[in-house]
């Protein structure tokens, strides 16, 4: 009977470090799989957050080819009452480039630096519209800019450095940030 008990314990033993074992190899393969699980999650995340980014993009270079292709198509000379027409329609163009660029997800650098390059670009249109300039040359060459900042973001390079028209505009808005605080109160009517 000793050696039936010990045979016993010894398979009651086996059969315990056989189902520690199998607990242990479920454990291990379950974590596996929800890691696997997590990856396979954000790859799709990830995957999707550049499918955005991209068909974002795509519309928004859309948009500045035809932002480009308004600008270099206006008449040398505009009548008055063409000119606002002119310019609200390229207004219109650049706001909605804006807009589909601003809808590309972790591209805050872009975004700025498109906005910018677009702010130039308005500027310049109004400028050459309503002043002495016959031709396009500097709203064409800000849009040029902006393309190519986009073009260099779907490609995933390094971005172009900025123009001079860009500098020069940051420039004039950092000293007016200067000179008008933001935190500062206005000051009271009668001081005005």
């Amino acid at each position: 009977m000793q050696a039936e008990t010990l045979a016993g314990l010894f398979g009651f033993g086996g059969t315990v470090i056989g189902a520690g074992v199998s607990l242990w190899a479920t454990l291990i393969t379950q974590r596996q799989q929800a890691k696997a699980t997590a990856d396979q999650r954000e790859a799709a995340k990830i995957s999707l957050i550049n499918e955005r980014s991209r068909t974002a993009g795509e519309k928004a270079l859309s948009e500045l080819y035809d932002l480009r292709r308004h600008i270099t198509q206006r008449q040398r000379v505009l009548a008055p009452e063409d000119r606002e027409t002119w310019l609200q329609a390229g207004e219109a163009l650049a706001d909605q480039a804006e807009l589909e660029a601003g809808l590309m997800p972790q591209a805050e650098e872009v975004r700025t630096r498109f906005r910018e390059a677009l702010e130039v670009t308005r500027a310049s249109m109004y400028a050459e519209v309503r002043g002495s300039s016959d031709l396009p040359v500097e709203s064409k060459a800000n849009t040029d800019h902006a393309i190519d900042l986009l073009s260099a973001y779907m490609r995933e390079e390094a971005l172009p450095e900025p123009t001079h028209a860009v500098d020069h505009h940051r420039y004039h808005r950092d000293l007016y940030d200067l000179e008008n605080p933001p935190d500062e109160p206005p000051p009271p009517p009668w001081d005005l």
